[in-house]
C-alpha cells in the first residue's frame, strides 16, 4: 500500500467515525502526547511499535487535511539531503 492509499484509508476511516471533524490543532495535541509516550517507551520494542504507527498516523491525518503530497514532499526531502550530506569516499559520515 502506498503512502496516497494509506491516506484514503485514513481518511474512510475518520469519516465513518465522525473523526473528520477533528480540527488540527487535537491532533496535533494527540501527536505531542504520544511522541512523549514514544520517548517513555524507548527500549520496548512493543511499546516503540504501538507509537510509531499512532504518529504515523497522525502525520497521515495532518497531510491529508493539508493537501500535503507526501511522497513527492518525500522525494525532494531525500534529494536535498544528499545535496546536504554527500558519502564521502570512504563511506562514512
Amino acid at each position: 500500500m502506498n503512502i496516497n492509499e494509506m491516506q484514503k484509508k485514513i481518511e474512510e476511516f475518520e469519516k465513518k467515525r465522525g473523526w473528520d471533524k477533528t480540527g488540527m490543532e487535537k491532533i496535533v495535541e494527540f501527536l505531542e502526547e504520544d511522541m512523549e509516550l514514544l520517548k517513555d517507551n524507548v527500549g520496548d520494542k512493543a511499546g516503540v511499535d504501538e507509537k510509531t504507527i499512532d504518529i504515523f498516523v497522525q502525520l497521515l491525518q495532518i497531510a491529508r487535511r493539508n493537501g500535503t503530497n507526501l511522497e513527492s514532499l518525500f522525494k525532494e526531502h531525500l534529494f536535498e539531503m544528499e545535496e546536504k550530506y554527500p558519502v564521502k569516499e570512504n563511506g562514512s559520515d
